[in-house]
């Protein structure tokens, strides 16, 4: 008696068992990955206890943080911007304290239990120690240029070249905002007072806008100035954004004003586009404005506030140095990233809030964040991304049709291989 021969989808119906364990093995590393994945995920990621401040270097080659540990600060770390190995430590005891990072390495101004401004060279090397006498309001660099805004009698902001303390330019209101840029010094006064100053003493503007800043942003190239603030009074609830041409007349060139104060503004390397950010706890709204004109490019409300330091030196909300992209983080929400011409979103990565949102002056592809992954903990996930493309490895999509492919490949191998085994015989 001849027996029947095998075909393959009897033999299938043998083993559905094993068919059906791959299926469901796929199905459930899919749903795994749904479930996980973040959207754009950072170049790399460290952790620490908490992160208090959070500064990028211009060309992205460190990231530098304040780390807090039981309500002081203890530490300054540096890690290496290409993949966020750590650089170095300094250990530090602050209640309070100012950061900024230079293509040289780091500064830091703290006020209590002792103020001083302290700069660590790139490789963590003790450079420089000052005491100071007033309490730090802003600090930002720039090349060898360091400006620090004090709280002190007739308001100064000192100017530090190298090792030496160069210049200090006195206000007539305290400052409220600062920026050091192209070889600029722009601060902002409490009354209105927008004054910059060359860093060998000229002064280039200064000039009393119908505003309370908040933030003062110098165009890479120091051509131009935005600022961005309260109304004065009372009667004048509102924001303002105000845009100067630096060296020309009429120094405005624009203004805008806005339903609620604005707490940060930014520009670009050339001064193409503008970028405010009013704040309407517990809600943010971002405006791109266009440069020579003063155009509203678009607008877009935001699901959550946006943090930002004491004088708007540094905050969770910028624009690309090629005037591209515009990054924005809220402190309970998402990171995300648009485009700067027409507020179309390009990527975003799930987090539960952002500290720092800050591209690299000197390098458009490269955003630093302090953020943190889970809700109601302290900031304490440091990252780089690249915003062009995600790392090929941790791509959602690349990972789920490998996974996809290694299923089909398996179940082709084991119906294959065992059918043609099975077979044999008949």
């Amino acid at each position: 008696m001849s027996r029947r021969r095998l075909t393959l989808a009897a033999y299938a119906r043998r083993r559905w068992r094993v068919v059906g364990a791959v299926v469901v093995l796929l199905l459930g590393s899919l749903l795994v990955l749904a479930v996980t994945d973040r959207g754009h995920d950072p170049l790399w990621q460290v952790r620490a206890e908490s992160l208090d401040r959070a500064a990028l270097a211009p060309d992205a080659s460190a990231a530098y943080a304040l780390v807090r540990t039981d309500g002081n600060i203890t530490r300054l770390v540096a890690h290496r911007g290409e993949d966020g190995a750590l650089l170095w430590e300094g250990r530090l005891n602050a209640t309070r304290a100012l950061l900024a990072a230079g293509p040289r390495g780091a500064a830091i101004a703290t006020d209590f239990p002792r103020a001083f401004l302290t700069v660590y060279g790139a490789d963590g090397s003790f450079r420089r120690q000052l005491p100071l006498e007033g309490n730090p309001i802003a600090l930002d660099i720039d090349g060898e240029h360091v400006a620090l805004a004090l709280n002190a009698p007739h308001n100064p902001v000192l100017l530090f070249e190298g090792e030496e303390l160069v210049r200090t330019f006195r206000h007539a209101s305290p400052v409220r905002a600062l920026d050091l840029e192209a070889g600029l010094v722009a601060t902002g006064g409490l009354q209105g007072e927008v004054v910059v100053h060359a860093v060998d003493g000229r002064q280039v503007a200064n000039v009393t806008l119908p505003l309370s800043p908040r933030s003062v942003r110098l165009a890479y190239d120091g051509t131009a100035l935005v600022v961005g603030g309260y109304g004065l009074t009372p009667s004048d609830p509102g924001g303002h954004v105000v845009f100067l041409d630096l060296g020309h007349e009429p120094l405005v060139r624009w203004s805008q004003q806005t339903p609620v104060g604005v707490g940060i503004v930014d520009l670009d390397a050339a001064g193409l586009r503008a970028l405010a950010i009013e704040e309407s706890p517990p809600r943010a709204t971002v405006h791109v404005y266009e440069g020579s004109t003063g155009a509203t490019l678009w607008t877009r409300l935001l699901p959550g506030t946006v943090t930002r330091d004491d004088a708007g030196v540094a905050g969770a909300a910028s624009l690309s140095p090629d005037a591209r992209r515009v990054a924005v983080g809220t402190q309970q929400g998402d990171v995300e990233v648009f485009d700067a011409a027409n507020g179309e979103r390009l990527w975003s990565y799930r987090a539960a809030g952002a500290s720092l949102v800050a591209f690299a002056e000197d390098d458009p592809h490269r955003l630093g964040v302090a953020g943190r992954i889970v809700a109601n903990r302290p900031y304490d996930s440091l990252m780089v991304f690249s915003v062009g493309a995600e790392p090929l490895g941790q791509r959602a999509a690349v990972v789920a049709s490998g996974l996809v492919a290694l299923a089909a490949s398996s179940v082709a191998l084991i119906l294959g291989i065992g059918f043609w085994r099975a077979r044999g015989p008949y």
